[in-house]
């Protein structure tokens, strides 16, 4: 295996994209072929809305997909729909979200967080680290080619962390993409602005969001609805998979599929017993095969088919203390992660 793809951008929003597009043309391209059965299933209508809504409170970010859609050589609809393109499909499978997996331990003063980046096997050939330097910021973050940075796992120069997880209630709704809302919150320079982007009412799917601020020295879960949020102080220990557990989202109608919650109690069975050392400890929880092919480390499901064949495509852990990222192309019970640093 080759490794995880290593890229550097930096510029105004529309040379960032450029620069993506133009690095990693071949495979946008492959990436807008194999979700035409989705596209084909959206409507001219609601993807006007979604753009509109990306236009009116994002206009940078809209540059952004223009300058992808430029460097690849691809037409700005097709770069857009990449864009919102899990909104349609949020109403026809809605067990495509079942998957990626967060856990965050205090340490030493500070704050380790654990995910796992879960997905299609096709998959493990469209993901890469971007360094990206725009304006006042700086970050590293581990990306989907075709599709803004920011809607895995990302950390910044304003001293923050963030993951990302999928969440399955109401459906979509026209409005901003959630992509396109993970990107503008990477900008975020505190807590406070991180909110104002990320619970923001124009939402058009809701997700779950964790966030550890070091300069603040406080970490939050955020669960979203396109409509609602609510959030979670996070003390000595955290986890989150694929489904609302906050309780102002008792009630909510959602999917909960089999793995997340399969997942979400082996985490919480493991991390309310392991003790000692937290970094061997949050690599015990990632590489963990309990409940297979169920499991946090994931290796499909060779009964499955399709898109519901999940595999962890990458694991990555961040330490608050130094902001390096450890990444690892495929499962952690197998690959050796490689450390990027802002």
């Amino acid at each position: 295996m080759a490794g995880i793809p290593f890229f550097e951008a930096s510029g105004r929003n529309h040379e960032i994209g450029l620069q993506i597009g133009e690095r990693f043309r071949k495979n946008i391209r492959d990436v807008i072929d194999r979700i035409q059965f989705v596209r084909e299933r959206s409507s001219e209508n609601f993807e006007r809305a979604c753009r509109e809504s990306c236009e009116k409170h994002f206009p940078q970010y809209v540059e952004e997909i223009e300058g992808m859609a430029e460097g690849s050589g691809q037409e700005y609809g097709d770069v857009f729909f990449l864009q919102m393109y899990k909104e349609v499909l949020n109403k026809m499978l809605p067990g495509d979200g079942e998957k990626c997996t967060s856990v965050v331990f205090r340490k030493n003063g500070g704050f380790l967080l654990g995910h796992n980046e879960d997905g299609i096997k096709e998959h493990l050939g469209n993901i890469y680290v971007l360094k990206m330097e725009t304006g006042q910021t700086r970050s590293i973050s581990l990306c989907y080619m075709g599709i803004l940075p920011g809607n895995a796992v990302w950390v910044n120069s304003h001293g923050l962390i963030c993951s990302l997880t999928s969440l399955h209630a109401k459906p979509a709704k026209p409005g901003i993409p959630k992509y396109v809302l993970n990107r503008a919150m990477m900008d975020a320079r505190n807590t406070d602005d991180f909110l104002r982007i990320a619970t923001g009412k124009d939402k058009a799917l809701g997700f779950h969001a964790t966030l550890i601020s070091k300069k603040e020295s406080r970490a939050l879960g955020i669960e979203t609805t396109p409509e609602d949020y609510g959030t979670a102080i996070i003390g000595d220990r955290y986890l989150h998979t694929n489904h609302y557990v906050f309780g102002k989202f008792r009630n909510i109608s959602q999917f909960v599929s089999d793995s997340s919650r399969t997942r979400y109690e082996r985490v919480k069975e493991m991390v309310d017993s392991l003790k000692g050392d937290k970094t061997a400890s949050m690599a015990k929880i990632l590489s963990d095969h309990g409940n297979s092919p169920l499991s946090v480390c994931r290796h499909g499901d060779p009964s499955s088919t399709g898109r519901t064949l999940n595999f962890t495509l990458s694991s990555v852990t961040v330490d608050s203390s130094d902001m390096t990222m450890r990444i690892s192309q495929g499962n952690p019970c197998t690959s050796e992660c490689k450390t990027y640093s802002l």
